[in-house]
């Protein structure tokens, strides 16, 4: 019986999860040059910004290869378990993130005081060195801020609750020791700020299809989905410390990876197609050729706050990105935060990383699943956000008379 088990534990075509992990994530590459190649059209009119950020995920993708081509060569360990050569790899991701973000949210409040110049029958002025932005309101856009200072208090609230969370664990268990592959605290936070930062993402694209009246744009954020269940997976890997019980997860993260690229590469190709039916600005602005708009009574704008690089983020009323739905997410802090500049922004986000990811890094120390691998507790942690994910949008989808994307 001993005999027979140790041959049903051979494989007989001796590939490895990570073997076939390598293969989908070189596949990716190519719907996702497809991906940029329609988003970089003049006719899908991406926000320059945001489309470099996509642009700049190669830099990651390259700067994995060499890492983990040294993490073999000089600790014969799989990347995932040389913390410092895994974590800057990945800063590159959170830098694609951030860039993605600050660019959708320029170009919303861009898009609308264009709009607004536009039915108004003014030109724009802009004036010194950095510009200087007309305050711009409009509804449906960027969702409502909380007057209240709900924005300003959330990131204290969770580093408060973090703290008081370890507090009690530390107080009523004991905590297992430290497996030596485990993450730190840095690397934990630099994903946990790319999974949030992703969702942002979403959601200031599903804001963004509002602002230019192209449901089409809302495939898009439908298309980032199973990248974003990609990056779960890493996550739970690495939450199990690496288990080699749990390569599956490796080549599940490459699947859904090369899943996302392709329906990014086809939302791509459907914004490309609709926005070349949509007017352009310029042709917006020439009354000769294109009929006057109707004056229209506009919303009294409220008092907008000016951000340090002289732009300008109005105080938005309307449904944004959350449209309505029971179901609220990361994504929403697009909204909650859409008043601050984008340092503010960026370093609240910070805040709730670090305060998110040293939940988990000290926090999983006083429970035993992370101790006790097993795949089906981690593929419930990777589908029930998931679902909820898509759900979430599904209601959205709806609430917002939207057309689902594919």
């Amino acid at each position: 019986m001993a005999d027979l088990q140790e041959y049903l534990n051979v494989n007989p075509w001796s590939v490895s999860a990570e073997d076939i992990a390598g293969q989908l994530f070189a596949a990716s590459l190519f719907p996702y040059l497809a991906f940029l190649w329609f988003l970089s059209r003049p006719e899908t009119r991406m926000p320059r910004l945001a489309n470099f950020g996509f642009q700049f995920l190669l830099v990651f993708v390259g700067m994995t290869i060499p890492a983990g081509i040294l993490a073999k060569v000089w600790y014969n360990e799989k990347l995932a378990n040389v913390d410092y050569l895994h974590g800057g790899a990945e800063s590159f991701l959170t830098v694609t993130n951030l860039l993605i973000v600050i660019g959708m949210r320029q170009a919303i409040v861009d898009e609308v005081r264009q709009q607004q110049q536009v039915q108004q029958g003014v030109t724009a002025t802009v004036s010194g060195e950095k510009g200087d932005w007309a305050e711009v309101t409009a509804s449906a856009v960027l969702g409502r801020v909380d007057s209240k200072g709900g924005g300003r208090r959330l990131e204290s609230s969770v580093v408060a609750g973090v703290a008081v969370l370890l507090g009690a664990l530390s107080v009523f268990s004991d905590a297992h020791p430290e497996p030596w592959n485990a993450l730190s605290l840095p690397t934990w936070a630099i994903h946990v700020s790319s999974l949030v930062e992703w969702l942002i993402a979403m959601g200031l694209i599903w804001q963004y299809a509002d602002v230019r009246r192209n449901p089409a744009w809302k495939g898009l954020t439908w298309g980032m989905l199973p990248l974003h269940s990609s990056g779960i997976c890493a996550c739970t890997y690495h939450f199990f410390y690496n288990a080699s019980q749990l390569d599956f997860l490796v080549g599940l993260q490459a699947f859904l990876t090369v899943v996302g690229d392709t329906t990014c590469a086809l939302a791509a190709w459907r914004i490309w197609q609709s926005e070349k039916n949509l007017p352009t600005p310029a042709t917006d602005t020439h009354p000769q050729t294109q009929p006057q708009p109707q004056p229209q009574p506009q919303p009294q704008p409220q008092q907008a706050s000016r951000l340090p690089d002289g732009a300008t983020v109005a105080q938005y009323s309307g449904g944004g990105a959350g449209g309505g739905s029971p179901l609220k997410g990361w994504e929403d802090l697009g909204e909650l935060f859409g008043q601050d500049s984008n340092l503010s922004f960026g370093l609240k986000l910070a805040a709730i990383s670090v305060a998110v990811s040293a939940a988990v890094k000290y926090g999983e120390l006083y429970l035993d699943l992370p101790f006790s691998p097993s795949l089906t507790p981690a593929l419930a942690i990777i589908g029930v956000p998931t679902l909820l994910n898509s759900v979430k949008w599904a209601l959205r989808s709806r609430n917002s008379s939207a057309d689902l994307p594919f």
